[in-house]
């Protein structure tokens, strides 16, 4: 699952990083965003040999999806806040008065 030690095969491993993102629980919404489109985890092609897939009725699949979505919204938001106020406290105010000298500069886009 890893490069060679020449570190040349990389491109090989391209494929696999979306299911592997898509898959993962995220740390915020603590869901993955496989189940926040789908409602449901993955699953690999074997596992179907190995165990009974149950369907969930619709109705059910849909209202618990929009649940999923709603708590995933709130935590992003809550965690939006928190990444804010970390940010702040780190943050220093200047001001300024008239014909102080400042540097300005044109950032690169």
């Amino acid at each position: 699952m890893y490069v060679n030690d020449q570190q040349t095969n990389w491109y090989e491993r391209l494929p696999l990083i979306p299911s592997a993102i898509n898959s993962s629980v995220n740390r915020t919404t603590t869901y993955s965003p496989f189940y926040l489109v789908h409602g449901r985890e993955p699953s690999l092609p074997i596992e179907s040999r190995f165990s009974e897939t149950e369907f969930e009725d619709l109705n059910t699949l849909l209202s618990s999806l929009a649940k999923a979505r709603e708590i995933a919204c709130d935590k992003i938001e809550i965690g939006q806040i928190t990444n804010a106020a970390y940010h702040d406290e780190s943050r220093q105010t200047h001001t300024f008065s008239i014909l102080d000298l400042v540097v300005c500069c044109k950032l690169a886009r």
